[in-house]
């Protein structure tokens, strides 16, 4: 009972740095190597803490500097490495403290120094033999705990030791390099021979996740390091290809400049031109003029279309001197699918480009009778503007001005009929436009072709 009370109070004094009450404890004969619970000593509790003074009576009483903790297998070097005390490391280092002795994970105290990033700490335990390319559990070696906590004096220390960079399969020391990315950090790892090629588990390489962040200091020692420029990711992704979907127009032009593909293309056939048209990166586009302006993806998409297709009108204007508008019908698709979303000074551009505005899209509708059914008055407008056939007939020989009717859209009748359709002609069925707004029942429709 005394002996459990005892127990109890050793390891209270110890962890709060009642050095006075700790001695006394001592002698009354407690044990110094007693644990609680979960299997912690009292020179782990001094450790962690940073209680020197403690941790000094505990070492000369003879404490086991190498006991590892019950629960997890830590031991006071590790306890006191994690946390940053350099004077309690070295300390128990100078009374035999295993610098390689290994928690329940396989993890060591110089793990620990790596994490903390103390350059101190890792310089005093590789001094005393720590084990530099040991591999935990979890597949970290020191060097890799080091570099994605951006510790860089820690990564040189461990480097200059021996840290192998490519220790681990599919976890190059490069691609662990954390955003914004530290050059002067990969040019030591390349120095030590990390390989500047290797793939994670998706294939991205440490230049592609360079080039996607714009990273361009970075990416020209990747290249001089020799860094294969057009070298895909399992999705056919290059760094060109990503730079220009994330719109980096500045590592575009200098990936361009080192001689990355122009051409190259993701699996669903999407090159540089066809990702930065659709995000409407006009300034990587502007980078991009020697590429293939009339390449078509997996869909039949060219870089024209995607642009009209999502309103990026500096895109278009870019595209057009660049490309032949009636190659894979680029500039009749372009038109629909900027007039069917709306967007509108898109449509203006193409067709002052010289887009045909009687193009035949739907069933072979024309568009002007797509935008009659869309209820769409400003296309119609637009189209009017840039002189659309008003009185082009359908193969049931119904005229924009019939359709309109027909699907009582007051506003475009009237708009149409100001224009000047032709309210005279019959369709097959021998009908007129105002006979057919008699037929819809709609009287806002009737009245309009009531007025003279």
């Amino acid at each position: 009972m005394i002996s459990n009370k005892l127990r109890q109070e050793l390891i209270q004094a110890a962890r709060f740095g009642e050095k006075e009450r700790l001695t006394t404890l001592l002698a009354e004969g407690a044990d110094v190597d007693c644990r609680d619970t979960n299997g912690t000593t009292a020179l782990m509790f001094a450790a962690k803490q940073g209680f020197t003074e403690i941790v000094e009576l505990l070492l000369a009483k003879k404490a086991d500097v190498n006991l590892a903790r019950g629960n997890f297998g830590t031991t006071a070097l590790m306890l006191a490495a994690a946390s940053g005390h350099s004077g309690i490391v070295q300390l128990l280092l100078s009374h035999h403290a295993n610098p390689n002795a290994l928690n329940n994970d396989g993890s060591t105290a110089l793990m620990a120094a790596a994490l903390v990033g103390s350059p101190e700490i890792v310089q005093m335990l590789l001094t005393a033999g720590a084990e530099v390319n040991v591999i935990d559990q979890d597949q970290d070696t020191a060097l890799n705990i080091a570099i994605v906590k951006n510790h860089l004096a820690a990564v040189e220390l461990l480097l200059a030791a021996g840290a192998n960079p490519n220790l681990v399969d599919e976890r190059s020391s490069l691609l662990l390099v954390p955003a914004p990315g530290n050059v002067q950090m990969i040019n030591s790892l390349i120095k030590a021979g990390a390989q500047v090629n290797a793939q994670d588990a998706e294939g991205n390489t440490c230049l592609l996740n360079a080039a996607e962040h714009g990273y361009t200091p970075l990416i020209s020692a990747l290249l001089q390091a020799g860094a294969a420029i057009d070298l895909p990711n399992q999705d056919g992704w290059t760094p060109l290809l990503a730079a220009a979907a994330a719109g980096q127009a500045q590592t575009v032009q200098l990936l361009l400049a080192q001689g990355a593909n122009p051409n190259g293309a993701t699996q669903e056939g999407d090159t540089a031109l066809h990702l930065a048209a659709v995000e409407g990166h006009h300034e990587v586009v502007a980078a991009l003029n020697t590429a293939n302006s009339s390449a078509t993806n997996a869909l039949g998409d060219t870089p024209l279309l995607l642009a009209a297709l999502h309103g990026h009108r500096l895109v278009v204007e870019q595209l057009l001197p660049l490309i032949d508008l009636n190659r894979h019908r680029q500039g009749d698709k372009a038109l629909t699918v900027a007039g069917l979303a709306k967007h509108y000074p898109v449509v203006a551009v193409l067709l002052r480009a010289g887009v045909n505005p009687n193009i035949l899209v739907h069933q072979e509708q024309s568009l002007l009778v797509v935008a009659i059914k869309k209820d769409n008055s400003d296309l119609v407008r637009q189209l009017i503007a840039y002189r659309v056939d008003l009185n082009h007939q359908d193969k049931t020989g119904a005229t924009p001005l019939m359709w309109a009717a027909n699907q009582r859209r007051v506003e475009i009748v009237e708009i149409l009929m100001a224009a000047g359709a032709d309210r005279t002609i019959r369709n097959q069925g021998g009908l007129t436009a105002s006979e057919i707004a008699k037929l819809s029942g709609n009287r806002a429709t009737i009245a309009c072709f009531a007025v003279s």
